[in-house]
């Protein structure tokens, strides 16, 4: 009984001591002032930049088209796509491109 005493005092005390030391060395740490956080608001570094879901609906695409589609993307700051593409109904006049075809992957790329 004297020796568990012993030990739930130690483990008390062990506790209370690392818990002190978690607060000095939180207490350290400089947080950023609101000018630096404004700087990184108003322009963020490009790992922060939104990204967006792009859909091809219908098969339905052309090389030129996507080009324009993909640069209206990087021209309104957005860092990447998630790209879905969606079999559907034929277009008149347009030659519909199969997924995943080689004319496929060497539009996307």
């Amino acid at each position: 009984m004297k020796y568990s005493k012993l030990f739930f005092y130690s483990i008390i005390y062990f506790l209370i001591i690392c818990n002190s030391s978690e607060n000095k060395n939180s207490k350290e740490e400089k947080s950023p002032t609101i000018k630096e956080l404004s700087v990184g608001f108003k322009n963020p570094t490009k790992e922060y930049h939104p990204e967006t879901w792009f859909h091809l609906n219908g098969n339905n695409i052309s090389k030129e088209g996507l080009k324009l589609d993909l640069q209206a993307v990087k021209d309104a700051s957005i860092q990447g796509i998630h790209l879905f593409n969606k079999a559907g109904r034929s277009y008149p006049n347009v030659k519909p491109i199969k997924i995943l075809s080689p004319e496929w992957e060497d539009m996307i790329r």
